[in-house]
């Protein structure tokens, strides 16, 4: 049973967010390969800044 949604509910608004966020773990797939890969050539600086820039993107989506 999938029941009834609120009035306020906004079904386009709620897609776009999904969409959003689907993006957004992209990203984070992405950026934790470069820091793999900056690790490996032992490139702590740059693997630091991706690590700041995946934490920042995760905490975007687990927003409301």
């Amino acid at each position: 049973h999938v029941g009834r949604t609120p009035k306020s509910f906004d079904k386009e608004q709620y897609s776009a967010k999904m969409e959003s966020n689907l993006d957004i773990k992209d990203q984070i797939k992405r950026l934790e390969s470069k820091m793999k890969k900056a690790i490996k050539v032992e490139n702590y600086e740059i693997a630091g800044i991706l690590k700041d820039k995946i934490q920042e993107l995760k905490t975007k989506i687990q927003e409301p």
